[in-house]
């Protein structure tokens, strides 16, 4: 059976006596929302089907005017197993300064494939998709994985890997998802949108989203392993000598003429 979430309005208009105005419902989960110029809501929905493991992402559009009927008016799904770092962190939904666009960061549950996914939106026509930023699927050699992994260059150690398929396959799996180039957010500036990756940022035209990049510049791989400790001398502890008995004492100076 589908969830539904309830999307409720209040006024506040009596902060000694707030009432309720409406509500509305949606499908799934309703994770964030934004509010937008007018009498918008933009809403970051998810839904999970126990049978089958599959996670939808939704963008909902509601109309708010009226506060004792609000209403979802539109909305757009991704899916199916995917999800989005959106709906547990808002900053990852980027606005363009002057113009209703919209981008936020899409990873396939199944590949891990990631891309940024840039859309128009408006109260009366929706949501329309305007194209896909994806980052390339890096194609890391077996020396450069364990590198990457901390196994180090040990030759003894390589040409055990080298020897065991299954082994490789495992190490260059871990490397692909530890290391691979996930968008993780937008930034549009005028006819363009900057996407932010683990590895590297890209500059795409608006137009042309399909396209190669107007520029890019690539980012070292994060690390993920702690180097070996450092060995910090521990300073010298003070012995506690306790107070002194009186023949430790220091003797008081005799007077003067004695």
């Amino acid at each position: 059976m589908a969830e539904q979430a309830q999307l409720s309005v209040f006024d506040l208009s009596d902060p000694a006596a707030p009432s309720l105005g409406g509500q509305t419902s949606a499908p799934g989960y309703i994770n964030s929302l934004i509010p937008l110029p007018g009498d918008g809501l933009l809403g970051v929905g998810s839904s999970y089907d126990p049978f089958n493991g599959s996670q939808q992402v939704e963008l909902q559009l509601f109309d708010v005017g009226d506060p004792a009927a609000p209403s979802l008016d539109h909305s757009y799904v991704f899916g199916p197993n995917v999800y989005t770092d959106a709906t547990y962190d808002i900053r990852a939904i980027s606005f363009h300064p002057s113009r209703n666009i919209l981008s936020l960061p899409i990873q396939d549950g199944f590949t891990g494939a990631g891309s940024l996914e840039v859309l128009s939106f408006s109260a009366e026509g929706g949501f329309t998709h305007l194209g896909s930023v994806t980052a390339p699927t890096p194609d890391y050699s077996l020396e450069e994985c364990l590198l990457l992994l901390g196994y180090g260059s040990d030759p003894a150690f390589l040409e055990q890997v080298q020897n065991d398929p299954a082994l490789q396959e495992s190490l260059l799996s871990q490397c692909n998802v530890y290391y691979g180039l996930y968008v993780r957010r937008g930034l549009f500036r005028d006819n363009a949108v900057y996407a932010v990756a683990t590895q590297g940022v890209s500059v795409h035209a608006l137009d042309a989203l399909e396209g190669p990049p107007l520029a890019s510049v690539e980012l070292p791989p994060p690390g993920y392993y702690s180097p070996p400790p450092v060995a910090v001398p521990l300073p010298v502890p003070i012995p506690d000598e306790g107070p002194q008995s009186p023949s430790e004492e220091t003797p008081e100076p005799a007077p003067e003429g004695e």
